[in-house]
């Protein structure tokens, strides 16, 4: 028996996933994309180097990545744990910014591959594509020790991301990416564009592959760190690799924007990323042990004991710092207060903490806060609460046994995302934000990272049950807090 269907083919709807329809490519077009194709080093042919990693199995890097992977610049990021102190918590959280480095190349590779075979790369050239590479591969070589520990000493360390270009632009990684044709200066502004701007139009276009909401950072190291500190997610990064197409955006030119095919598994990325930064960076003993930290090298540098220099500081693995710090090392004697701290962090001791202040007690709290990027000021509250407190005990509570930490101001994760729906339902548009197209709103997501960032007051074991048992913490508190803000004022 004969079925007709009695359908015109012209009028079935097109297929905007479809990887040879997307675009008509002209063929003189196509031996350019085919060598857009072979500027990525695992399709070039001439692999001289590979890791295997423990998530996405054999990383290849060319002669340009061999190079840069073996430079003690680059294997110095394998001294350096990517969650610092997280693993006394989650055993298994003892990667390195090293295997996550390397991670977020091949993530990268894995994007621009995905937007290259689909046609939506016409307009890019083999130079921005090894930029983008390159810059994903190197992005995080300027980090301290102990991952995002030192943030809060603005003011006496600069921001990893600009020593991270200057070491770019200015060490033998420059020579290196120089001989193989790749321009230091526009890996460098990739990674941090208030070196220079963005010099090179089009390297707009895929910035937000380098940073941004969905970049290869943030993919992988959402997916290590879940696979390590083993939470399930149940996040594919191929999904988020196959998520991009290239749009017109209001007469600038154009930009990344998501297919609204992917929307759900973008939701899912976004709310994965809300529970690691609850589970990583919001944990109570690994926040203390930072500001443990902090307080030991804030100590050293105070008397001269330990570099302010960035670069000799940037130097120092994770085991190096509190080994130096403990004394271990010929050189200045380090004072007995860093010693002792460095002590309790090698024995993997955090202070207990003794009391926790929500953001519900609005005004106390936002007082607090007020005081983030204000190192110094901080660490004036410290001394005076111990002060207070020594008075009022009768106890001589040092300066360092009483730690202050304050959570990091929440990031708005929906600020750069578009939404590109082909054929959008009626009443909606083609583009669209995220949180249009999604319901996602940013203050939701935002209001999930403030909920159980409270500000944490810690005490060495020797006076915490002491300030636990007695109700004066808070007054005493108050009193330095409003001194302390005064203080800043006058």
């Amino acid at each position: 028996m004969e079925l007709n269907l009695n359908i015109d083919p012209t009028q079935l709807p097109k297929d905007p996933d479809s990887a040879k329809r997307t675009i008509y490519v002209p063929p003189y077009r196509q031996r350019e994309l085919d060598m857009l194709l072979q500027s990525l080093p695992h399709r070039s042919g001439e692999v001289a180097h590979s890791s295997t990693d423990s998530i996405y199995g054999r990383v290849p890097f060319s002669l340009l990545g061999k190079e840069l992977v073996s430079h003690p610049i680059f294997q110095l990021t394998g001294k350096k744990h990517q969650l610092s102190f997280i693993y006394e918590r989650y055993q298994g959280g003892t990667h390195t910014r090293k295997a996550h480095l390397m991670g977020a190349y091949w993530v990268v590779l894995r994007y621009l591959e995905s937007l290259i075979e689909r046609y939506q790369l016409v307009e890019v050239s083999p130079q921005t594509i090894l930029a983008v590479v390159y810059a994903t591969l190197l992005h995080d070589v300027g980090h301290y020790a102990h991952s995002h520990t030192f943030d809060i000493m603005e003011g006496v360390l600069p921001d990893h991301e600009w020593l991270t270009a200057q070491i770019i632009m200015h060490s033998e990684l420059a020579d290196i990416l120089e001989f193989y044709g790749v321009s230091p200066l526009r890996v460098a502004e990739l990674i941090d564009p208030s070196v220079n701007g963005l010099t090179h139009k089009e390297d707009e276009l895929l910035l937000p592959l380098v940073s941004g909401s969905l970049d290869a950072d943030k993919t992988d190291y959402i997916i290590r760190d879940a696979r390590n500190l083993n939470v399930p997610l149940g996040i594919n990064y191929d999904s988020i690799a196959d998520c991009f197409v290239v749009v017109p955006w209001e007469n600038k030119g154009k930009r990344l924007a998501i297919h609204s095919r992917w929307l759900a598994e973008v939701q899912a990325f976004l709310n994965a990323r809300v529970e690691l930064y609850q589970i990583g960076i919001l944990n109570p003993d690994s926040r203390i042990m930072s500001e443990q930290l902090v307080a030991a090298v804030w100590r050293g540098m105070e008397v001269g004991a330990l570099t302010r220099d960035p670069l000799e500081f940037w130097g120092l693995g994770d085991e190096a710092l509190i080994d130096k710090l403990r004394g271990q090392y010929v050189g200045k004697t380090m004072p007995l207060e860093t010693r002792e701290l460095a002590e309790e962090l090698y024995l993997g001791r955090s202070f207990p903490v003794v009391r926790e202040i929500s953001p519900i007690v609005r005004e106390v709290f936002d007082n607090l806060v007020q005081l983030r990027g204000q190192f110094e000021q901080k660490k004036n509250l410290e001394r005076r609460l111990a002060a207070a407190l020594s008075t009022i005990v009768g106890i001589d509570i040092p300066t360092h046994h009483i730690l202050i930490s304050l959570p990091n101001p929440p990031k708005d994760f929906l600020k750069d995302l578009l939404v590109y729906s082909p054929n959008p339902a009626e009443g909606r548009e083609t583009i669209e934000s995220f949180a249009e197209a999604s319901g996602m709103s940013s203050d939701v997501l935002l209001n999930r990272q403030t909920a159980n960032q409270n500000v944490l007051i810690a005490a060495h074991p020797s006076v915490s049950d002491l300030l636990r048992q007695m109700d004066i913490l808070m007054p005493v508190l108050l009193r330095a807090l409003n001194e302390t803000l005064d203080e800043r004022e006058s």
